[in-house]
């Protein structure tokens, strides 16, 4: 118990000797660079990598579905190509910007239009849906003004 008191008490009388704004020595030991060569290697031994870098395209996320607004009609409609439909919809605002998110069995379809609504609030767009995705789908318009969910049976059925 007695050695271990007495460090702090030997430290205790070094710091109180010490005259205030006293400097304090400070040894500084400066290491010097070396070159490091590096070592020869035959080139049979070399290995190409090729590194891709980029970013991640953002992907839609579905938004809460909310009924059509007033004077907004969205339909679908089967198009000229096998495994094709036209997806129209009206009453958009104008330079509304939508979204479509179109779901099948295995894969998801969205688009984000790049081109503004023109004045007339109609959006048309052909949607290719897969060979092998099956045929009930699920999807969204998402608009300035919601979200309009849809569900459809390919084929769709001639009225």
């Amino acid at each position: 118990m007695k050695k271990v008191l007495i460090l702090p008490i030997i430290l205790l009388i070094f710091s109180a000797c010490r005259a205030p704004g006293s400097p304090i020595a400070v040894t500084r030991v400066l290491a010097v660079p070396t070159a490091v060569l590096p070592t020869p290697t035959s080139s049979e031994n070399l290995v190409e990598v090729t590194r891709v870098v980029g970013t991640a395209e953002p992907t839609a996320t579905p938004a809460p579905c909310t009924p059509l607004p007033e004077g907004m009609r969205l339909t679908i409609s089967m198009a000229e190509q096998d495994r094709t439909v036209l997806l129209a919809v009206t009453g958009l605002l104008p330079e509304d910007k939508p979204i479509v998110l179109l779901n099948g069995r295995s894969s998801a379809y969205s688009k984000e239009m790049t081109r503004a609504v023109g004045p007339d609030g109609r959006l048309q767009e052909t949607l290719y849906l897969g060979e092998a995705e099956g045929d009930n789908w699920t999807g969204q318009i998402i608009h300035q003004r919601g979200a309009a969910c849809f569900e459809f049976t390919f084929p769709l059925a001639t009225e």
